[in-house]
Order: C-alpha cells, then structure tokens, then sequence
C-alpha cells in the first residue's frame, strides 16, 4: 500500500497540479463521521490502486487562512 500523503499549501501544487498520476485528495476532519468513515476506504483505495493512483488527504482541522490557499 502506498502511503496517504498529507497535503498542504507547500506542497499542494507539486504534489497534486504538477502529479504525472491522478490524484484523489480527501478534505477531512478528524471530527466529522462522514471522514472518519471514508479513511477506511481510502485504505482500501490505497491497496487496490496502489500503481494507478496518488492518495492525497488536506486536514480541514487546520486554521482556516491556510486552507485558502488551495485552488477552487
């Protein structure tokens, strides 16, 4: 399995714009059920597609001026 790369302003563009695979970025909470639930299957996404796909996840816990920098 190849690992969920946590994604911030830093690295947000070459890590995913830049990527020459496709990415599936996760925008999660640590609070929220809905994303407690799909970090297990971006688990299983991470396994099955392990060559196909980068998985990315933004944590949306932190303060809200860094998570404007992401593109809409």
């Amino acid at each position: 399995m190849r690992p969920i790369i946590e994604i911030n302003e830093a690295n947000f563009e070459t890590e995913v714009l830049k990527s020459s695979q496709p990415v599936l970025v996760e925008f999660a909470t640590g609070w929220s059920l809905p994303s407690v639930m799909f970090d297990g299957a971006m688990d299983e996404i991470a396994t099955e597609f392990v060559e196909d796909l980068k998985l990315a996840t933004v944590k949306l816990d932190r303060p809200r001026a860094r998570r404007r920098s992401f593109p809409n």
